[in-house]
């Protein structure tokens, strides 16, 4: 017996040659109904119906496989089934669909899968008992055999592409951010090995060196949780949040001097407050603040200057970071926050493209916003937006 399909077989969404087939075919037969079955375990799924004899079976009903016609085509692994009147076979009599329906005869063919896997059917309905021909089998069964290639070249083939190519896109930005921080780790510590073996009795840079690997540390620990938000958001997955009341002026501040030492760029902190509490989740705040600074360090000018001001605007804190670079262009903008979209002027500066989208991801989950205004050439301003206390039903770390 072919193996019904165990998981959802992919569908082709609201294709017209599908629907058109059905039509011509319940059309050249002149038959109430046509439809395409996909089978899901011991359940049967209709993806595209023709019901041109108001039989009432509307496209995404599901139904027991042991209840249909269907049913019985494949328990018999048969190449086709041909039932002239259900109500001479008690077998088919005792059906919702004679029962109910009042179906008085059935044709249909298997749609097998390359791999011999039977994913589904192809099936003809009629109110009246009728002579099926072998020329209507034959039909059928030519028909199956085009769905079936339908859906592994417009489905499988497409869906195996796109999950390649993002596959490797995702691989490659995270073997590019893992790198840079693993090198500097790596280039800090042999650094302080050769410092350490010359101790006599000290050495005062040793601590400013072992102080850079924490940085790197730091970072590579960022990443890796980044990766893991970015992968449960590509799993419709929430983040779970640790929010806690904190400085928001405080952490901006931290994030621009982890960044003072490593860049020749000016860095201005501007807070209207000297403190700002806010309710957030200070790790993940800060990770959206280290990739908005990074990149406004990354794509401005030599020795340029990059402003961080922290506001107060009503019951929101409000952190904009602007550079005086190379800007975005008016194309780009709408893509911004995607996965994997980096802007079209950017040359050979490295990137991945993951950043912004996970920290707007961040930042909606916070119940805020992260919008940008940018011009090409002039510069880019990124704001984020929080609520200044947690919603009601947020739960807060104990202090």
């Amino acid at each position: 017996m072919p193996r019904p399909a165990q998981e959802h077989y992919p569908t082709i969404g609201e294709d017209a040659l599908l629907s058109d087939l059905l039509a011509l075919i319940a059309t050249s037969l002149g038959v109430d109904l046509t439809f395409i079955s996909r089978v899901d375990g011991c359940t049967l799924h209709l993806d595209y119906v023709h019901d041109q004899g108001g039989l009432g079976l509307p496209a995404g009903s599901a139904m027991p496989l042991s209840d249909t016609y269907c049913g019985t085509l494949l328990a018999r692994d048969a190449p086709a089934l041909a039932i002239a009147d259900t109500q001479a076979d008690p077998e088919f009599a005792r059906l919702p669909s004679t029962r109910d329906l009042g179906v008085r005869s059935y044709s249909g063919a298997p749609i097998v899968s390359a791999d011999g896997t039977t994913v589904g059917t192809l099936s003809t309905l009629h109110r009246q008992p009728r002579t099926i021909p072998a020329s209507e089998i034959a039909l059928l069964t030519l028909a199956a055999r085009i769905v079936a290639q339908a859906f592994a070249a417009d489905a499988e083939r497409d869906a195996a592409r796109r999950l390649k190519q993002e596959r490797e896109r995702f691989l490659s930005a995270i073997l590019h951010d893992l790198k840079t921080p693993l090198t500097s780790v790596r280039g800090y510590t042999q650094m302080a090995q050769r410092q350490a073996a010359r101790l006599v009795p000290a050495n005062a840079d040793l601590p400013r060196y072992i102080g850079h690997i924490d940085q790197g540390t730091t970072r590579l620990l960022g990443l890796i949780d980044e990766l893991t938000d970015a992968t449960r958001a590509r799993l419709g997955q929430e983040l779970t949040l640790h929010r806690l009341p904190t400085d928001v002026v405080a952490l901006a501040r931290g994030v621009v001097a982890q960044h003072a030492g490593l860049t020749a760029h000016r860095v201005n902190v501007v807070a209207a407050p000297p403190a700002l509490d806010a309710t957030v989740d200070a790790a993940r705040l800060e990770r959206v603040l280290d990739n908005l600074l990074a990149n406004a360090l990354k794509y401005s000018p030599a020795r340029g200057d990059v402003e961080v001001c922290v506001t107060r605007e009503g019951d929101a804190a409000v952190i904009a970071v602007q550079d005086h670079g190379l800007g975005i262009p008016t194309a780009d903008l709408p893509h911004v926050f995607a996965s994997c979209r980096r802007g079209s002027n950017v040359g050979r500066i490295e990137g991945t493209g993951m950043g912004l989208a996970g920290a707007r991801h961040i930042v909606e989950a916070h119940g805020g916003a992260l919008t940008v205004e940018s011009a090409e050439g002039v510069g880019s301003t990124f704001t984020v937006r929080l609520p200044l206390g947690a919603p009601k039903d947020a739960e807060l770390e104990d202090l």
